[in-house]
């Protein structure tokens, strides 16, 4: 896609820019490459800000920032009305037969082969079918921690129809965390599954507490959606029984949206970043406390001085913000942080660093909302600090978890 490029020469007076130098000003309009005018920015002086103009910037790969893009700034209009989402738009739906009120729509090519978990109505993380809606089922009995685990499913809760090609996961809860595994087996005579997943001995608990989803007949309540793998499609139940029109109805293509590797001084300011999927891999896995293993939709790596400031992230699969490994001093700043599959703010890596260049310090968390987050990682924390120091958490406001509103210290 052309890039049109428009120079502004007005002095600058936003983060980035120093010394009463004015700012070159490129304007990335909806439906231009923002990447491609990133790297084209590269060999321009600084400061340089990249602007996105109000709308809809659908990404079909994560904005990478390198070393030499050190000193850069990527902002949007003040009213945060430039969105950058990690997801398309499905357009092509049709009724299905039989059914008032359903319709299909084959999946993006980018993620039939990866499911997403994750879809958005009107802009909403939209509930995957499951049974019971509210709640959860209970079966007795200790479960098995090594594979395959066989999960005995309550009598009335038949699973004669089940096949394994129908995509059908279970989501079981454990103490202060859970797993999420595929059925790879159906034992109809038992009336039972089995699923591929080791298990932690500590924590198993003499009632099974879980729920099924993404089974065919879950699909029972308005604003529901499911994937049938075998065909490649995704079914909405339409919470109004009309077919879903324009965009009202995104699937996430990315599990990370922007990644900040080995810079300095990139300024992040005034975006709205949207509709990102989880990392989860593709067998299931145990949840580790605090979804320690869920990666950020913003993620910095060998960061150092990033700022982010005045940014909504919201309707995202994982965690918000990720400052990882080598990263250092990074502020972020009045940012609205909700609607989370994991938690707001991760700093620091689970492991101690060896190597000094690795060791992650020096960060400010300031004045952000955190809420509604932990939607599909139940121990995920509002924020958390693992192995890092000489960071500071101030005057932010974390609200609607399930866990820890803010965790600090790990081991």
């Amino acid at each position: 896609m052309k890039t049109v490029f428009f120079l502004m020469t007005a002095l600058a007076t936003m983060l980035g820019s120093a010394g009463g130098l004015a700012a070159e000003v490129v304007v990335v309009r909806p439906g231009e490459d923002v990447q491609a005018v990133i790297v084209k920015g590269r060999d321009a002086p600084r400061p340089l800000v990249v602007e996105l103009a109000a709308g809809r910037h659908e990404l079909t790969q994560p904005l990478v920032f390198t070393e030499a893009d050190s000193g850069l700034t990527l902002q949007g209009p003040a009213d945060g009305a430039a969105i950058l989402a990690g997801s398309v738009v499905i357009r092509e739906w049709k009724a299905v037969g039989g059914r008032e009120g359903l319709f299909e729509a084959l999946l993006p090519e980018a993620v039939r082969k990866r499911p997403p978990r994750h879809l958005f109505i009107d802009g909403e993380m939209a509930p995957r079918a499951r049974t019971p809606n509210t709640g959860w089922l209970e079966s007795p009995g200790t479960l098995a921690t090594e594979p395959p685990v066989t999960l005995a499913i309550p009598r009335e809760y038949s699973v004669n129809a089940w096949t394994t090609e129908d995509g059908i996961w279970i989501v079981g809860l454990q103490k202060w965390a859970g797993f999420k595994f595929p059925v790879h087996d159906v034992d109809a005579a038992a009336n039972a599954v089995r699923f591929i997943g080791k298990l932690f001995p500590h924590r198993q608990e003499k009632v099974n507490r879980f729920w099924i989803e993404n089974e065919p007949a879950a699909l029972d309540m308005p604003g529901e959606w499911r994937i049938d793998p075998r065909r490649g499609v995704v079914q909405v139940l339409s919470p109004t029984g009309q077919p879903p029109v324009g965009g009202s109805v995104t699937v996430p293509i990315l599990s990370e949206i922007i990644r900040v590797e080995n810079c300095h001084g990139i300024t992040l300011r005034n975006l709205h970043v949207c509709e990102v999927d989880d990392d989860l891999p593709p067998g299931g896995e145990v949840d580790v406390q605090a979804a320690a293993v869920r990666r950020g939709a913003i993620r910095i790596v060998g960061g150092r001085q990033i700022t982010i400031t005045n940014c909504m992230l919201r309707g995202l699969g994982g965690y918000a913000i990720d400052l990882g490994r080598g990263s250092r001093d990074c502020l972020i700043d009045t940012c609205q942080l909700h609607h989370l599959g994991a938690g707001g703010v991760r700093i620091g890596e689970m492991r101690p660093e060896e190597d000094p260049a690795a060791v992650v310090s020096g960060h400010q968390v300031e004045g952000c909302t955190i809420h509604e987050y932990g939607r599909t990682y139940f121990g995920a924390v509002g924020l958390i600090v693992f192995q890092a120091s000489r960071n500071r958490l101030v005057r932010n406001e974390v609200h609607h978890g399930n866990y820890t509103a803010i965790s600090i210290g790990w081991t």
